[in-house]
């Protein structure tokens, strides 16, 4: 058995169980819009708990990150990783009373997009609200579009394959795997699977710590000391400081499939212990990662030997550096189970951003912005109509997936983990300024017109600072711009993105 058969058979066991728990769910009442993409806003805290964790506990925009910030930082980077996730649920917490009356509200379609539309346009079907609806869920889904295969890329990697068109059967399968259940179960799924995945994904883990606690008392080499110095935090440099700080505070008032959960349970206080319970338990698994990140740089490299270490990843991607720990007999099984195990992580995430971006799709654009309804207005013909359309546009999805991963493949965008990740999820904050001032009296508030034209803004500035910087750092390229290195440039993109976005917003406050 190698570490592919063993994550495709674990696998086929989640699909298995969800399938399962999806047939008793459908079987309970007729099928309606609502029951597929939100529960019928049923959705409790354990529930919610589940999903947020399993949702946020990715592979590219935490794992990956926080393996690689403690590599590079050690417990510096652990410091400020925990103010982010602290950030997380200040910031959503802080507005969160200002949109409580719209996540209680059973008759919306329950998304960002239809939020923003209401708080700028008005009439949720008038011309002005359609386009800022229309265009925000675009910008959500080129965003978790790129985010799924930044996640199964990275799950692919762990699986080792030896050729590019191994790695992109891999990637296939795996997208196949995942559309499979999220597409007959709708959201329910995520509960079902985001249990089943968290299982497999703290076992691995609790054998990821065993090997790090038993490597480093032989060899009486700790991963990293636990004390923070001015210059931890001028390694760190103040455009990573400023843009995790703006990620942390920002994200959760933007990202899509934390609406959808809110909406989801239709409570604020679900919602509210929900973001407290999330907040410790990832702690807990920020500080393992980026133990295992230190201890990749301080002691793999004696571990292991000067010969091997030259094969290990040199921080760009510590996980894949776990099949070098020196085991043998059942440890090999063991390092297996491992990475079969860090793989849940992705598939758990994707199969939220495939609900998400169906749901966006289906009800922002088929029904909200073409068909002028809400889900609430659906007759039984209708919700059937959609329902299959949104599992059909899944499907969809995951082969425009397979696609776009062949491409970024080809172009070598996927090759920096971290630099993708600014690419990636700074595209989504191109909702950040209009979701920002939606808080202010409707008085006060810019018209719909500055709202669309700040969407569009952020969405450019987005794709033109994060794909700029990275090509303009490759061999080659220039040393500055404006002052700056290019990396730097391409850590700052969410804050650039904000930047511009406010300023057709604060230009026209008031002028509705």
């Amino acid at each position: 058995m190698n570490t592919t058969t063993m994550a495709f058979g674990l696998g086929a066991v989640v699909v298995l169980i969800c399938l399962i728990d999806a047939a008793i769910w459908n079987g309970r009442g007729r099928q309606t819009l609502y029951k597929f993409f939100l529960m019928e806003g049923q959705l409790k805290l354990g529930g919610f708990v589940g999903t947020i964790v399993a949702a946020n506990l990715s592979l590219g925009n935490f794992i990956v990150f926080i393996c690689t910030w403690g590599y590079n930082f050690g417990f510096a980077g652990i410091v400020f990783f925990v103010c982010n996730l602290l950030l997380n649920v200040l910031g959503f917490l802080f507005f969160l009373p200002r949109f409580r009356s719209y996540i209680e509200d059973h008759a919306n379609n329950g998304t960002i997009h239809d939020y923003l539309s209401r708080a700028y346009g008005g009439d949720p079907h008038s011309r002005p609200a359609s386009r800022i609806r229309f265009s925000a869920s675009l910008v959500t889904i080129v965003c978790l579009t790129l985010a799924m295969v930044f996640e199964l890329s990275l799950a692919v990697q762990l699986l080792h394959p030896t050729n590019l068109v191994q790695t992109i059967y891999l990637f296939g399968g795996l997208a196949g795997l995942i559309a499979l259940f999220t597409a007959y179960g709708g959201f329910k799924t995520l509960i079902t699977s985001d249990i089943a995945n968290a299982a497999i994904l703290v076992a691995g883990l609790g054998c990821l710590i065993f090997f790090v606690y038993d490597y480093s008392s032989s060899t009486n080499t700790l991963p990293m000391r636990l004390s923070l110095t001015a210059q931890d935090v001028q390694n760190l440099g103040w455009p990573s400081i400023v843009s995790i700080f703006l990620i942390g505070s920002g994200w959760m008032l933007v990202a899509m499939d934390q609406w959808q959960r809110t909406c989801a349970s239709r409570s604020f206080q679900v919602t509210f212990r929900g973001m407290l319970a999330y907040f410790f338990i990832l702690i807990l698994f920020a500080v393992t990662f980026a133990t295992w990140g230190a201890f990749d740089h301080s002691v793999m490299p004696t571990l292991i030997g000067p010969a091997a270490a030259k094969e290990l990843s040199g921080g760009t991607n510590p996980l894949v550096d776990i099949s070098a720990l020196p085991v043998v007999g059942n440890g090999k099984f063991v390092i297996m189970f491992i990475l079969s195990s860090l793989v849940f992580a992705g598939v758990s995430t994707t199969n939220t951003f495939l609900n998400v971006c169906s749901h966006s799709l289906t009800t922002d654009i088929l029904v909200g912005s073409l068909a002028h309804k809400e889900m609430s207005e659906l007759t039984d013909k209708q919700n059937r109509l959609y329902v299959g359309l949104g599992r059909a546009i899944i499907i969809g999805l995951a082969a425009v997936l397979v696609v776009v991963f062949a491409i970024f493949t080809t172009l070598g965008l996927l090759k920096d983990p971290l630099s993708f990740f600014y690419i990636t999820y700074s595209v989504q904050f191109a909702l950040l300024a209009p979701m920002v001032l939606s808080i202010l009296p409707k008085r006060f508030r810019p018209p719909p017109s500055a709202a669309l034209l700040s969407i569009y803004l952020g969405f450019f500035v987005a794709i033109t600072v994060g794909l700029g910087a990275w090509f303009l750092m490759q061999p080659g390229g220039p040393d500055m711009i404006l002052g700056l290195k290019p990396g730097d440039w391409e850590t700052l993109t969410p804050v650039v993105t904000l930047g511009i976005g406010l300023v057709p917003l604060l230009l026209t406050i008031g002028r509705r």
